[in-house]
């Protein structure tokens, strides 16, 4: 498909930047999630440094004043810590994940910890580990 797009791209005359080469030669599987094929945040912001290299390459950049194409990967992090962070039982102890706000802490394997589910049942608290964030949660189950 990336050969087609190329050769289209040459023949139409539109840009084509083939990510396939930087992603090859990559930690691949830190750059996707397993579960859905999307990129991790290490994907992202290889692909937007790709994108700004780009456009330097094409000379758009220089016309808004972006100098650099360096990511701050820390910075980035740190943001999105702060926009996970949810109301979890009208607390502010949660993170947001996959669409759910889930408790920060997670009681280890071998707890037995009571809790209530959101069906309002009796349940037992596990832990749940999100590996793509480096994250362990608890949910009642």
């Amino acid at each position: 498909l990336n050969r087609l797009l190329e050769k289209l791209s040459e023949r139409y005359d539109f840009h084509f930047l083939d990510l396939y080469p930087v992603f090859k030669n990559s930690d691949y599987a830190s750059l996707f999630y397993t579960i859905d094929g999307h990129y991790t945040v290490d994907g992202h912001i290889l692909v937007a440094e790709e994108l700004c290299k780009f456009f330097q390459s094409q000379e758009i950049l220089g016309a808004i004043g972006i100098e650099s194409c360096d990511v701050d990967k820390a910075a980035v992090y740190e943001s999105i810590e702060e926009f996970r962070h949810c109301s979890f039982n009208n607390t502010n102890k949660g993170l947001f994940l996959g669409g759910e706000c889930f408790p920060r802490e997670c009681n280890h394997a071998g707890q037995k910890v009571e809790c209530i589910t959101d069906a309002g049942q009796s349940g037992r608290q596990v832990c749940r580990d999100f590996k793509g964030w480096g994250t362990v949660l608890s949910e009642c189950k």
